[in-house]
């Protein structure tokens, strides 16, 4: 910097650039939120399915809660989402015999 006004104008640069990280930060901030909602909402839809419903009898009968099947809902479901971001390699080894 040679002189007051060009390290003002680089101050409102680097104001600028700062601005702009900010609000990208806020916008992906938002979009794990939203992500996170979406996700816990389907977590809790199987685990209701899973589940009993709220209800401790239904139709003269006590209900029974499948509890494995119950603990990996939210396993799966976060191993979906991991499996969805990468992708996997596939090697085919195919012999042709006569």
């Amino acid at each position: 910097v040679k002189s007051i006004d060009e390290g003002k104008d680089l101050l409102k640069l680097y104001k600028r650039r700062m601005k702009l990280v900010k609000s990208k930060i806020r916008m992906f901030k938002k979009e794990v939120r939203k992500v996170k909602k979406i996700a816990l909402r389907n977590r809790d839809k199987v685990r209701s399915l899973l589940g009993n419903n709220g209800y401790l009898i239904k139709n003269g009968k006590v209900v029974k809660v499948d509890e494995k099947k119950y603990r990996l809902a939210e396993t799966e479901s976060v191993i979906k989402s991991k499996k969805l971001q990468i992708k996997p390699q596939v090697a085919i080894d195919v012999q042709f015999f006569k």
